[in-house]
């Protein structure tokens, strides 16, 4: 701080002490006395802005699920309002989603906010959702929660379909909610999973 402003301070003070605080601050306000302070330091010390964020989060409270054609799979698959392909998860049972944190990053899981939109192609009865533990709710099918791959950059793309990563295969799911099965997959799956077709 230099002298001018140091002089403009204590100038300030003693008008402070002659009039007592309430009459200061009622003579000159509280606005006044803050920016007479401000003033005679001349702008020294670090200063805050104060900006509002909103709360992030999905732009829209529901979610969608359509079919549509997929030439490489040859049939319709389920695809979420931005036409990116739907998985399911065969570690997956009773409804219940066993895909967390990393599993998550990989396979985002579909959420919504609200009543799940029943696009072209699909049954809206087969339309459900799940709670996932943190509040978020899972968009199902058929009993299938339902995920994206991270994998997939477009809609239409296929990537994840065979893939076996956190510890199971996952597979598009078909407009009539079972596991399509690519037959460069099938031969490497097991069990209901790996009969070439679909698993309900």
């Amino acid at each position: 701080m230099n002298r001018k402003a140091n002089s403009s301070v204590v100038h300030v003070m003693k008008q402070f002490q002659i009039l007592g605080h309430f009459q200061f601050v009622k003579y000159l306000g509280v606005a006044s006395v803050l920016s007479l302070i401000t003033a005679a330091c001349g702008g020294y010390g670090s200063s805050t802005t104060s900006t509002t964020v909103g709360s992030s989060g999905s732009s829209s409270a529901t979610s969608k699920v359509s079919a549509s054609d997929n030439a490489a799979l040859g049939q319709k698959i389920l695809v979420d309002s931005s036409g990116r392909t739907l998985y399911l998860f065969e570690k997956d049972t009773g409804g219940k989603s066993l895909c967390t944190g990393g599993c998550a990053s990989a396979w985002p899981p579909l959420l919504t906010k609200g009543k799940v939109q029943a696009g072209t192609g699909i049954s809206a009865s087969l339309l459900g959702t799940i709670n996932r533990g943190n509040g978020d709710m899972q968009v199902t099918y058929n009993g299938h929660p339902l995920y994206t791959f991270s994998g997939d950059s477009s809609s239409g793309q296929t990537n994840g379909e065979g893939s076996k990563a956190f510890g199971a295969r996952w597979y598009v799911v078909s407009s009539l909610g079972s596991a399509v099965i690519a037959k460069s997959t099938s031969s490497g799956s097991s069990g209901a999973y790996g009969s070439g077709g679909a698993y309900g």
